[in-house]
Formats: structure tokens, sequence, C-alpha cells
């Protein structure tokens, strides 16, 4: 037997145990959740100092540098959580729509279709001062609509595909979800004082909708 041979015959004798693979680490239920919370945080904590700074020094002197600096992160950051300093400023979550969705289609289905949608839209906008403050800056503004826009027809556009799913209609073909979401957004920009008044309407309107029945049965089934 030649050293080749040899060679070869021991390694049969004595095979090299293979390496164990490592399993991929599944993450735990907390840890998850934990995780999306400190994301949620951080994203907020960008929106505010933007906000802050918009509103301090005027929205065309606000920079992602200056963004970066009030949060206490770096620019990168900053650019992780939002495209623009305009996306920053009016706190865009491209998350935001789904969940506006989600909570439409979480209502009671006790709830008529046709309320869901208007306790879903006043419970977007009745929010905290943050947001009124945003409103007057997109009022202000104008090189805060583009953004302001893009995200309220994708909300829209979330709504409506909700409002479709309540209403057991096909979304493509029947402009009545789409048209009920565009009412129920007629208070977006509203001015503070007059938000309140809006909302006590609208509430009016379709409390006297489902009492008479008016409008389509499936508003109200």
């Amino acid at each position: 037997m030649n050293d080749s041979q040899r060679s070869i015959s021991q390694a049969a004798d004595h095979p090299i145990k293979a390496k164990a693979r490592r399993r991929p680490r599944v993450e735990s239920a907390a840890t998850f959740r934990a995780r999306q919370q400190r994301k949620h945080d951080t994203m907020l904590t960008i929106g505010s100092a933007a906000l802050r700074v918009a509103l301090s020094q005027g929205v065309h002197n606000v920079t992602v540098d200056q963004i970066a600096l009030e949060a206490n992160v770096s620019a990168r950051t900053v650019f992780n959580y939002f495209g623009t300093r305009e996306q920053a400023i009016l706190d865009i979550d491209v998350d935001r729509p789904r969940r506006a969705a989600a909570r439409l289609l979480e209502r009671p289905a006790s709830e008529s279709p046709l309320r869901a949608l208007v306790e879903v839209s006043i419970e977007r906008r009745a929010g905290p001062l943050a947001f009124r403050q945003r409103a007057e800056l997109v009022r202000q503004e104008p090189v805060l609509h583009a953004a302001y826009a893009a995200s309220l027809v994708a909300t829209e556009d979330a709504l409506t595909e909700a409002m479709a799913v309540r209403l057991n209609r096909p979304v493509q073909a029947d402009p009545l979800p789409r048209l009920l979401v565009a009412v129920a957004s007629m208070d977006e920009l509203a001015q503070d004082r007059m938000i309140k008044l809006i909302h006590e309407r609208m509430r009016q309107t379709v409390a006297l909708l489902e009492h008479d029945g008016l409008g389509p049965p499936v508003l109200y089934s």
C-alpha cells in the first residue's frame, strides 16, 4: 500500500465530523414587540424633533443635520426613518395607512360601515397638539404640500379598500367606498376651532341617516 492509499484508508477509519449547523435564532414575541416599540419610539423622537425645529426656525430653514442634532441621533438614522425633511416634519409613517385600514376593519361588526368609517376618521384627527401644529404648517407652507398629499392619498387608498371590504363592494368597480372616504376626510385641514364642530356634524349626520334609513341600505348592514 503506497502512501496515498494509506492516507485514504486512515481517513476512512477516522471520518471528520461535520460541523453542526447553527439553527437560526427564532425571535420571541416579546423581543419582537420590544424591537418594534424601539423603532416606533425612535421615529416619534425624530418626528417631534423635526417639528420643533420647523416651528422655531421655519420650514425652509430646517436641515437634516439640525433634525439629527435635536433628536440626538445621526443624520443616517433620520434617513433610515424618513426619506426627506418634509416627511420628518410631518411625521409621515409609511405604515400608517395600513394601520388606519386595520382599525376600520377591527371596528365592531355590530357597528354600521358608515359609523365605523366616521369614528376611525375622527380618531385619526382628534389627536395631540402636534397633529394640529402640523396641519397648520401644511396650510401655511406650500413646500409641505407634496409630501402631505402623497401621505393623504396613501391613507385614503388603504381606507377605501377596507371600506369596500366592510361594504362587501368591489373597490375597482364601485365608487361608493372611495366617495365615503373622501367625504369623511373633509376635516383634514380644518382649523382647530372648526374641528370639534365638524366632528359633531359628522356624527349627527350618521345618526340621522341611520334613523331615517336614507342612502344605500348597505351603509347600515
